[in-house]
């Protein structure tokens, strides 16, 4: 074991909250839609929802933020499920749900590889195409139409094993509607829906990166030499080395 003076500790400690203070200042997120929707009958997008997967929450003892929003077209729906494809590693994953439109609750979480079906939850069949299944599933438990439709949905995925939210860590999400319809009221239609297509942003201001020791930081461009120093500095170096050689001669 390798022990520290006090000192050493200091740095040590001074360290560790320089890096935690870089990274809790910074929340990157990866957002899907409002376009881009697909769905199993291949038909024309009629509905728009943004998806957003942030790590604002991390310092809270959860990993990944995800918010669920309604946010326009013709058709409205109800969500009664969704799925989300990942990298990560869900062994022992935990669901928080964190706020609602209407009253709700999270079921139970069907995890996976490439899965298409949670109990009676389902993103296959209907006649038409799947872009594919979902490392989990989530349904959620909405009472029907009498307490309107749910329409927005936050809630917290906790890992094990956890990773910086990176542009390909969530490769693909998916909408489960039910009572689909016409807006702003739906109708009695379903509709299963994916969308592959993430836009990433690593939450730092604008001319700065991120990165995961620093945290986010300017970008600093080289000062390029005048083109004739380098051989100047050479030539300089060539006289002083003959010089000296000479002096030892003599």
């Amino acid at each position: 074991m390798i022990k520290l003076n006090g000192k050493l500790k200091s740095i040590s400690s001074a360290a560790i909250v320089l890096f935690s203070s870089a990274l809790a200042g910074q929340a990157a997120s990866v957002t899907f839609g409002p376009t881009s929707w697909v769905n199993e009958q291949n038909a024309a997008q009629q509905t728009e929802w943004n998806v957003t997967i942030d790590d604002s929450t991390a310092a809270a003892g959860f990993d990944y933020r995800f918010s669920i929003d309604y946010v326009g077209g013709t058709n409205i729906g109800s969500l009664l499920g969704f799925g989300a494809g990942t990298i990560l590693d869900l062994t022992g994953a935990t669901f928080s749900l964190v706020s609602s439109n209407v009253t709700t609750s999270l079921g139970t979480p069907c995890i996976g590889s490439d899965i298409t079906s949670c109990g009676g939850l389902n993103w296959n069949g209907g006649g038409g195409s799947s872009p594919g299944g979902f490392e989990f599933i989530l349904p959620t438990n909405t009472p029907g139409t009498s307490t309107g439709l749910l329409t927005n949905l936050v809630f917290d995925l906790g890992v094990t094993n956890s990773q910086l939210l990176t542009e390909d860590l969530f490769t693909s999400v998916g909408l489960r509607l039910q009572e689909y319809g016409p807006a702003p009221d739906g109708a009695g239609g379903s509709l299963k829906a994916w969308n592959l297509t993430g836009t990433y942003d690593d939450g730092c201001p604008d001319g700065q990166v991120f990165d995961p020791i620093t945290g986010c930081s300017s970008v600093t461009t080289p000062v390029p030499l005048p083109a004739g120093l380098p051989l100047l500095l050479s030539a300089l170096g060539t006289c002083a080395l003959l010089r000296m050689r000479t002096r030892k001669s003599a």
